[in-house]
């Protein structure tokens, strides 16, 4: 543990990210870089058989531009250079899910977007992008998300600012599609339809998987549709959303079923100045339209909150819940995952560089094997 700290420190020199607006030939263009830094360290776990883990990793590393033509056509690319991006399916054995990891080579594009803003109090988004839907969703920058990970619930495995040992499949990450966005700054509605995660379960093995979760393109004939209502007034953030999929799994060989994905995500919290609160909660329903197949549920919930004594500091802690299969606590077991994330965040240049140091006590239902972790990050972005 004290070398990976050792070295980490010592590594850790903050280049200091760039920003700079060029005019083009129509409008402005604005370039926006983060790099990331972490240095993790997972104890040995000799009665378990889980190994010591020390590692070095560049990740959430992003470049971006963002151009406006005029005040009613802006635009926005972003791609993620962290070669060796893992995309991660399950299998469903018994009662656990085994993962099987493949690599993505970087970089990879995250966003590619044109937002108009035609009418009044609408903006209109059309191309790759986050949905509106959780405030989790999001790129990862610390001051605005304030622990090394993503929460599970949205987090989907250990892909981009996910943890590492998560199993939540059915949470979408970047999407294909149109989305509408009206109303002010303190309320808005946001109507959205694009290709969906387009989950297929195979009857005949078993698998679960998500080929749309982060979808540039469609591999069946359905689309998903949101409903998000959101507001924010005086720091307060709350939130609700409907996520609705019909996947009809015309391209998928090997006895797949037709399956309908339902999520309801709800949120609430507070930001101020010294101290920040958020809570949220999704549940997350997978229903094989087949006869006599069981529906699939996930529960996921947490709460968060984070408190600066001094302007540069931050003390940041956060409780989740992963109810991966077993919302209703049937014949799965062994799947529920249970988090608790300490720690500190201390940050430079206005915010826009940043060293935490965070430790994650990691509950795995019935399970006895020991992963908690210990996280070293260094950020610069702006």
């Amino acid at each position: 543990m004290k070398k990976v700290l050792l070295i980490a420190l010592a590594v850790g020199l903050f280049a200091l990210p760039v920003m700079a607006q060029v005019e083009s030939g129509a409008g402005k263009v604005t370039i926006h870089a983060c790099i990331d830094f972490l240095g993790k360290y997972i104890a040995e776990d000799k009665d378990n058989g889980v190994k010591q883990v020390e590692d070095f990793i560049i990740r959430d590393t992003i470049l971006s531009l963002q151009g406006e033509l005029s005040d009613k056509v802006s635009w926005e690319l972003t791609s993620l250079w962290t070669a060796g991006t893992p995309v991660v399916s399950y299998t469903l054995n018994g009662s656990t899910l085994d993962p099987t990891t493949t690599y993505q080579p970087g970089p990879v594009l995250l966003t590619a977007k044109i937002d108009l803003k035609l009418i009044p109090m609408t903006t209109i988004s059309v191309g790759r992008f986050l949905p509106d839907q959780s405030p989790a969703l999001q790129y990862h920058i610390l001051s605005n998300v304030h622990t090394i990970y993503f929460p599970m619930l949205v987090s989907g495995g250990p892909s981009y600012g996910g943890g590492e040992n998560t199993a939540l499949v059915l949470a979408p990450s970047f999407q294909t599609g149109v989305q509408a966005k009206v109303g002010n700054e303190t309320v808005h509605v946001s109507l959205g339809w694009f290709n969906g995660i387009q989950p297929q379960l195979d009857s005949l093995t078993g698998a679960i998987s998500t080929p749309g979760i982060s979808n540039f393109s469609e591999t069946d004939n359905s689309k998903a549709g949101l409903v998000k209502v959101g507001l924010t007034t005086k720091g307060i953030i709350a939130g609700a959303s409907w996520w609705d999929e019909y996947a009809n799994n015309l391209q998928k060989t090997g006895g797949t079923e037709d399956l309908r994905l339902t999520i309801y995500d709800a949120y609430v919290g507070y930001k101020h100045d010294k101290f920040h609160v958020l809570a949220e909660y999704a549940e997350n329903n997978l229903d094989p339209l087949g006869k006599g197949a069981k529906d699939i549920k996930q529960s996921d919930w947490y709460v968060q909150a984070g408190v600066s004594p001094i302007k540069a500091l931050e003390v940041v802690a956060r409780y989740e819940v992963a109810d991966q299969f077993d919302l209703a606590k049937d014949d799965y077991n062994d799947d529920e995952e249970a988090w608790t994330t300490i720690g500190l965040n201390y940050f430079l240049v206005e915010k826009n560089a940043a060293v935490a140091l965070q430790y994650i006590i990691k509950d795995h239902d019935g399970l006895e094997y020991n992963t908690n972790e210990w996280g070293l990050l260094f950020e610069t972005s702006l």
